[in-house]
């Protein structure tokens, strides 16, 4: 049962951790900036959370972004492999727009923020999940896929698809998740429940399911992308990756090659003098590449931000389904020029 195979296979942090990256497993701040916020970098205490951030730039064209309606490209994974979902192990909300509360087995019943339009019943649409940096919410979600002059997620909703952001675990101590600092699995069994549940109340494409995270939320969908390779097509991390060369978690399906895009903020994308989320991103990029994963890379050069490529992340899920590397020859003309084959 997929229950008992995802069920207690988290991160394996011991290996992070070595000269100019964070130690994740032993150093809580060094594993993500507690103040972390995306939107406001000047002032982490008073967010901006507002998709026309004047930093974002508008002169970057990545307008032309498929919005996830009817998708394209090849849903079948190597030698025909499928994705393999999770039960239900608790009883499924009814989806609807705004806060819903899961129960999975074994952990305390979590909240998560939802957004769909009633077209998510027709079936079909994609999931994507949004993990948020240390001091946000899953309201961070709204500008981390949203451009300033384009709602991704209203077009996806619109399309059929869900957007699910979970708040976080007050357990986990300074930071929202926790694979930011150690290897407890609750924030992936939180997953599981929200995808069986999905498959099984809403009828999502099971090709399309995707997250996406900044900074703390992109160091657990680094990890998350390697422990929940059996179910996830694509990926999007925003300031994350992996703490030092040479790690990688456990991999639950290392024949899934999945696409991911990797977006920082180069040499100033830092925090405390002693976390380089350029180099972290890195050695993500590193080790996708010698699992024989796909990745791109984008070196906005802003900063600890998300960064204004919004509109190309949802084109990038939208042409990445289970077993797609759509760009492995080249990226779409209309991607920013600091994005990237590595």
């Amino acid at each position: 049962m997929l229950l008992l195979a995802l069920a207690g296979c988290a991160s394996d942090s011991s290996g992070e951790g070595g000269s100019g990256s964070s130690d994740a497993s032993g150093d809580e701040t060094a594993a993500s900036d507690p103040t972390s916020n995306p939107s406001n970098p000047t002032n982490p205490s008073n967010p901006t959370d507002d998709p026309t951030d004047p930093t974002d730039d508008p002169s970057v064209d990545d307008t032309s972004a498929d919005s996830g309606g009817d998708d394209s490209g090849d849903d079948t994974g190597p030698q025909g492999l499928e994705p393999l979902m999770p039960i239900v192990t608790g009883t499924c909300p009814t989806f609807a727009a705004g806060d819903l509360m899961f129960n999975p087995a074994g952990i305390e019943p979590r909240t998560v923020r939802v957004w769909m339009e009633d077209a998510a019943y027709d079936g079909g649409g994609r999931l994507q999940f949004y993990f948020h940096g240390t001091g946000g919410s899953p309201m961070e979600a709204e500008w981390g896929y949203n451009h300033w002059d384009t709602n991704n997620i209203a077009a996806l909703t619109a399309a059929g698809g869900i957007v699910v952001a979970p708040y976080n675990d007050p357990a986990t101590g300074n930071f929202p998740w926790f694979l930011t600092s150690g290897d407890r699995d609750d924030d992936l069994l939180l997953m599981d429940e929200v995808v069986a549940c999905a498959v099984s109340e809403l009828g999502i494409d099971l090709h399309r399911i995707h997250s996406a995270g900044f900074s703390a939320g992109g160091m657990h969908t680094s990890k998350a992308s390697y422990l929940r390779a059996v179910y996830l097509a694509s990926v999007v991390i925003y300031s994350g990756g992996f703490g030092s060369p040479g790690y990688a978690p456990w991999d639950s399906e290392p024949d899934n090659g999945f696409a991911a895009m990797v977006v920082h903020g180069g040499a100033s994308d830092t925090y405390g003098g002693s976390v380089f989320f350029e180099d972290m991103s890195h050695y993500y990029i590193e080790q996708l590449q010698s699992s024989g994963r796909f990745a791109i890379e984008c070196n906005h050069e802003m900063g600890h931000l998300v960064g204004p490529q919004q509109n190309s992340v949802d084109q990038f899920f939208a042409d990445h389904p289970w077993g797609s590397q759509s760009y492995a020859a080249g990226l779409p003309d209309d991607f920013p020029d600091y994005c990237f084959l590595p």
